[in-house]
């Protein structure tokens, strides 16, 4: 869902292949740091330029764009 809204993340593509790399060793991938989700969660990326460009919302506040992201999650 992240990569959908957020892809141009460099570090939340690697962080991605990581974890997928994990689940297919069969190795935990949690937990995370704060600093981690911080630079990875769209949830917590709410003010970036480049997601409120991607839902096509660049001069709405953080708060609607927060509410947007969670409605797409809903039906992803």
């Amino acid at each position: 869902f992240c990569l959908k809204y957020d892809s141009n993340n460099s570090l939340l593509k690697e962080r991605s292949a990581k974890i997928s790399s994990m689940i297919k060793k069969k190795s935990p991938f949690l937990p995370s740091t704060i600093g981690e989700e911080i630079k990875t969660n769209i949830f917590l990326r709410c003010n970036n330029a480049s997601v409120k460009q991607a839902l096509n919302l660049v001069d709405f506040p953080d708060q609607e764009i927060f509410t947007k992201l969670r409605d797409l999650k809903d039906t992803f």
